[in-house]
């Protein structure tokens, strides 16, 4: 993408955010969560306004449209992923998401090989990258401690690659391997596809997260080849509260609820309890109509900005923002998953100042960047650091963030660093 294009991008897309204020605040911050375009919040509205009726539980026709109008949100998203709608879940977040794998997939087929073989788990192993957030590594860990199962870490190179071909990792004795898309440290893009291709070949289970990647990398399930994917809505300009997890059609029959409640069941006889079909049988309580509404008015928008062009206009604007970095004396840039020139995140250290001063003054200067550790400890420990800072890119952004940035940084390095 040249600077004439990716200006005609720019001014098609932050026109949808009709809200947000271009000159004078600089939001970097899209990683922790996006903007809402008008398209999605007046979904969200109209949702309130003319489908206030319960979701799968009456047959007048108020109730109908309402169930009507969740389903066809579902289709839209798992459309947005080359997916079934039988496949999609819709769950509060990615880390709910991740949990219902651990707790109603994992740990119930971990249940069930111990019963069957009256033998334990010990000496299976979980693997993880050292690029993952909570959210992708706590879940794994409390399994592995309920079922004495072995976590471990995958490591990366200094260029920001997976060491994912590592002979130790594909053993028989490995169940699942979990893994983020893109990094909420290095940004970047894991290798995948071909992740996936080798577990599938050995018989180990894959989750993807990808709620890093779906605001602005095509996603296409029988492309990557997972098990699992999640990612959540208010990453990719929907709203906070939703998210979906995909699950291919072998895992889905050996998967058990992780909540159970209202709308799941088909009949109830003597405590003996079938359930209904799935997706449904994963949906415990009220679905959150409004939130699908609005999830499926921001996968509309991706459609109609094309997921290629956001993810060629994050890139030329990414490089923008690592030229004029790499220009500050003292400002070491982190390492992009994959080892890319380009990435929606990217993280820096200023030497001599600590993340949280280099976060307040550029706050001081309308500039909202992270400071911290990301919930990403294993990256941080990873790179023997407590905290670094991150900048985050959306279709909003575009090169007049960048001045305001450097200037709030060199102001941080002339107060502090002296």
């Amino acid at each position: 993408m040249n600077n004439c294009s990716a200006e005609i991008f720019y001014d098609n897309a932050v026109r949808y955010f009709g809200y947000y204020p271009q000159h004078d605040y600089h939001y970097l911050d899209s990683a922790a969560t996006t903007h809402k375009p008008d398209t999605v919040i007046d979904a969200i509205s109209l949702g309130y306004r003319q489908f206030s009726a319960p979701v799968h539980r009456a047959s007048y026709p108020a109730s109908e449209r309402a169930s009507m109008e969740y389903e066809r949100c579902r289709e839209k998203v798992a459309e947005f992923i080359c997916a079934n709608s039988e496949s999609i879940v819709f769950t509060k977040s990615t880390t709910e998401s991740i949990n219902m794998v651990a707790q109603g997939w994992l740990a119930n087929q971990l249940i069930n090989q111990e019963q069957a073989s009256a033998q334990h788990t010990k000496g299976q192993c979980i693997w993880v990258s050292c690029m993952e957030h909570n959210a992708n590594y706590l879940p794994w860990l409390r399994i592995c401690e309920q079922h004495a199962l072995t976590l471990k870490v995958i490591p990366m190179d200094i260029q920001g690659n997976l060491l994912w071909e590592s002979p130790e990792i594909w053993q028989s004795n490995t169940v699942l391997i979990a893994l983020s898309h893109c990094s909420n440290v290095f940004g970047g893009e894991n290798p995948i596809a071909k992740v996936c291709a080798k577990a599938k070949a050995l018989g180990i289970a894959t989750l993807i997260d990808a709620a890093q990647s779906a605001s602005h990398i095509g996603l296409n399930v029988n492309d990557i080849g997972c098990d699992f994917l999640v990612f959540s809505a208010h990453k990719m300009y929907g709203p906070e509260g939703i998210g979906a997890l995909y699950i291919n059609k072998l895992r889905s029959v050996q998967m058990q609820p992780l909540l159970m409640g209202g709308g799941i069941v088909s009949c109830v006889v003597n405590h003996e309890v079938s359930l209904v079909p799935a997706p449904q049988c994963f949906e415990a309580g009220s679905p959150n109509l409004s939130g699908a509404l609005g999830f499926a008015a921001a996968v509309q928008l991706l459609n109609h900005l094309g997921v290629n062009n956001i993810r060629q206009y994050i890139a030329w604007l990414s490089r923008q923002f690592i030229e004029q970095l790499t220009q500050i004396e003292g400002v070491k840039l982190l390492p992009r998953a994959g080892g890319l020139s380009h990435s929606s995140v990217i993280s820096f250290i200023v030497e001599g100042v600590h993340p949280h001063d280099v976060a307040h003054i550029c706050g001081q200067h309308a500039v909202a960047i992270r400071a911290g550790h990301h919930c990403a400890h294993l990256a941080l420990q990873q790179l023997e650091q407590t905290a670094v800072n991150r900048i985050s890119l959306g279709v909003y952004n575009s090169t007049n963030d960048i001045a305001p940035l450097v200037a709030a940084i060199c102001e941080a390095k002339e107060i502090f660093s002296k």
